[in-house]
Order: C-alpha cells, then sequence, then structure tokens
C-alpha cells in the first residue's frame, strides 16, 4: 500500500479537526492547535482552533500565518461575520505590536457545508471556505488559494531593488574613494 492510500484510509477514519491536521501538514511547517490571539475589541483573547505558518518566496523571507476556525455545523452569514471582525481585530493588535503574529488569511472548515449567504460574505472578506468531507476537501465559494506566480514575482521585484541599491552603494563607493 503506498503512502498515500494509506494517509487516504487514515483521512477516511479521522474526525474533523484530524482531518484539518492532517490537510494542514501537507503546506505548513510549523501548526499549532488551540492557542489564543490577543484581541482589542473583547476582554478576552480569541481562541485559535489551528495557527499555521510557513515560510516561502525566493529567499524564504516572507512568513505566511493561517487562522483555522472549525466548525462541526453548517456556517451562516453571522458566523462569517463575526470571523471577518476577529480576523480584522487581531490584525489592528498585531500593527500595534501587541501580539507576535497575525493572520494573513483566514479560514472557515466546515464538515457539513456553508449557506450561500455564507460564502459571498466570505468571498467579500477573502476568507477561504473548506468543506471537510469523507474522503478529503474541497475549497468552496469564490475564494481560491492563490499561486505561488505572485510570490515569486514579489521575490524578483525585492531582488531587483536589492541589486540595484547594491550598485549604486558600490558606484559611491567608487566615486567617493577613487
Amino acid at each position: 500500500m503506498s503512502d498515500e492510500e494509506k494517509d487516504l484510509r487514515k483521512f477516511k477514519r479521522a474526525r474533523i479537526d484530524q482531518k484539518v491536521m492532517l490537510i494542514l501538514k501537507k503546506s505548513y511547517e510549523n501548526i499549532e492547535r488551540n492557542v489564543y490571539v490577543k484581541s482589542k475589541r473583547r476582554k478576552s483573547p480569541y481562541k485559535v482552533d489551528f495557527h499555521a505558518w510557513k515560510f516561502k518566496g525566493l529567499f524564504k523571507n516572507i512568513r505566511t500565518d493561517i487562522w483555522v476556525k472549525l466548525y462541526k455545523k453548517k456556517v451562516n452569514k453571522d458566523t462569517v461575520k463575526d470571523f471577518a471582525e476577529s480576523l480584522k481585530d487581531v490584525m489592528e493588535v498585531h500593527k500595534e505590536g501587541l501580539s507576535d503574529w497575525a493572520p494573513d488569511h483566514g479560514f472557515l472548515a466546515s464538515n457539513v457545508g456553508f449557506d450561500p449567504g455564507a460564502l459571498e460574505l466570505a468571498k467579500e472578506h477573502n476568507i477561504f471556505c473548506m468543506e471537510i468531507q469523507r474522503e478529503g476537501f474541497d475549497f468552496v465559494g469564490k475564494v481560491k488559494p492563490t499561486s505561488s506566480l505572485n510570490i515569486f514575482l514579489q521575490q524578483m521585484l525585492y531582488f531587483i531593488i536589492a541589486t540595484f541599491a547594491i550598485i549604486v552603494i558600490l558606484y559611491i563607493i567608487r566615486v567617493i574613494f577613487l
């Protein structure tokens, strides 16, 4: 039996949180389960079901964090709205330097599904929706993960700017000392 077949059998038997962990392990180097992140608008911190992050880009210098919220029920519009406000709140706290991380992306995962209104609102807030199924998962709604082409182009731009800066510095040194 191949490793993929073993993973599929394991996935079929797993609970929703175990399934999400298996999905995240395929793409993220670091995963934390049941952590808390500071809030600005609430007295208590937010509970994060999964916080995953990785370093990507040409120089592995771009950190990408995600916040995954699990639901074992059908996700409605109000749930998406609350999650979107939570994401925004945590990003503001991070900008003020009061937390170590902020999510670059929010994911809602459900093993029951999403209302059409929930999917539309998730699209407006750029929240990814994952439907966890017995044998795998599907991204639902209009927001899909972006390709690594955008990251590559961004890294190339950084490389070109850095190269140009080095050339300018070398030229200035040459002019001053020669």
